[in-house]
């Protein structure tokens, strides 16, 4: 429910702490899985489009991802590959796994990247991830989150998570012991 000032006091103030600890309870694993995200498709793209793909403005690409690409580059002092990337938005690598990339990227090379979403449309992956970005912008400005039931929760986000790279476990384990994910 949006936190609403007239409400007393008392109520307000705790709905807004619940909306803090699910801000934090969700947060490092929403920056885990932007992190998994970039990394598995860039690795996909540069297997199969070669390993200068994001040091250079690949025909593959349509002119808004283009843009963003020459942003990233520029913005890196000293161009590398792996700072290329680190310096591109996630909505950046949304717009990848969008409609219009579907037979430039999506079929001969992204899907590859994806072996936890076997035999899903691309759209089903696409969909996925624009919630958990809805969900780190909403909280990355802070706005209401605890009301919307369309936003993952923190399950939704481990299970993502794991599909995406189930070596970053222990990193869950550290971050969310089992007890507080059952409490949930």
């Amino acid at each position: 429910m949006p936190i609403d000032a007239s409400l007393p006091h008392e109520v307000w103030h705790g709905l807004y702490l619940d909306e803090i600890r699910i801000a934090l309870r969700n947060w490092s694993l929403i920056r885990l899985i932007e992190v998994a995200l970039r990394n598995k498709i860039s690795l996909q793209l540069e297997s199969r489009f070669g390993d200068d793909f994001f040091l250079g403005q690949p025909k593959q690409l349509m002119s808004g991802e283009q843009y963003r690409l020459r942003e990233a580059q520029r913005a890196s002092k000293i161009p590398s590959r792996s700072v290329v990337v680190r310096n591109l938005p996630m909505g950046f690598w949304l717009q990848l796994l969008s409609k219009k990339y579907e037979s430039t990227l999506w079929a001969p090379a992204l899907h590859h990247s994806f072996p936890g979403w076997a035999g899903q449309p691309r759209n089903s992956v696409h969909e996925e991830f624009t919630a958990i970005w809805t969900l780190r912008n909403r909280i990355a400005h802070h706005e209401a989150i605890g009301h919307m039931a369309s936003l993952p929760d923190t399950e939704k986000l481990v299970r993502t998570l794991l599909l995406l790279n189930p070596e970053f476990e222990p990193f869950i384990k550290a971050l969310h012991p089992v007890e507080s994910l059952h409490e949930q």
